[in-house]
């Protein structure tokens, strides 16, 4: 019913958004949609920055994103974020090695809920333990991983990016983890975080 009822009101805002946008178009207003339709996609790419970096262990300080991109349908879809990690980051990666990533199991933006739980925090339990990652490793990957393009479960980011971290994925220096529906990807020599999801 909570689905229908967020789609019911999406696809009516949808509309009525188009229909302002036919208005404003009679009328000679294309500065104004022009505007509209910029600010709409800053602030999609701005949720996007935003929702990516949650996932994110805290301890993986990120610059900016260098390719985004996701495919979903009604309830799955997968997408892949690459960000670029700070050199604070690096240098402390490049210090410690896999220890660095001691701890770095928990995504920043789903802390474990406090005890005793209530009713509406065990959809952030939920969260806490979907956005949990395994311990992490050195490259490189299981072979299987990185066979005809496996690695990403859709093809959404530059190939040239993708070319780069498949190839990173196939030698030792850099460090992975999963979670559920999930791969997390650290390349220090090409200072990227990258984040792949598929469910």
């Amino acid at each position: 019913m909570y689905i229908a009822t967020v789609l019911l009101i999406v696809v009516l805002a949808l509309v009525a958004f188009f229909i302002a946008l036919v208005n404003l178009f009679k009328k000679g207003y294309f500065k104004t949609i022009a505007v509209i339709l910029l600010s709409s996609f800053f602030a999609y790419e701005a949720f996007q920055y935003y929702w990516y970096s949650l996932v994110l262990p805290s301890q993986i300080q990120i610059t900016y994103p260098v390719s985004i991109g996701d495919e979903s349908g009604f309830r799955e879809g997968c997408g892949v974020a690459v960000f670029k990690v700070s050199d604070k980051t690096i240098e402390a990666i490049q210090k410690n090695g896999l220890k660095f990533f001691d701890g770095a199991t928990q995504g920043r933006g789903y802390p474990k809920p406090s005890e005793p739980l209530s009713f509406s925090d065990r959809k952030k339990l939920s969260d806490y333990y979907y956005h949990t990652y395994e311990t992490w490793k050195e490259t490189p990957v299981p072979p299987g991983w990185v066979s005809e393009g496996s690695l990403f479960m859709c093809s959404v980011i530059r190939d040239d990016v993708a070319r780069e971290i498949v190839k990173a994925a196939k030698l030792p220096g850099s460090f992975y983890t999963t979670k559920p529906e999930g791969q997390l990807f650290v390349i220090p020599s090409l200072g990227y975080v990258v984040f792949s999801y598929y469910g």
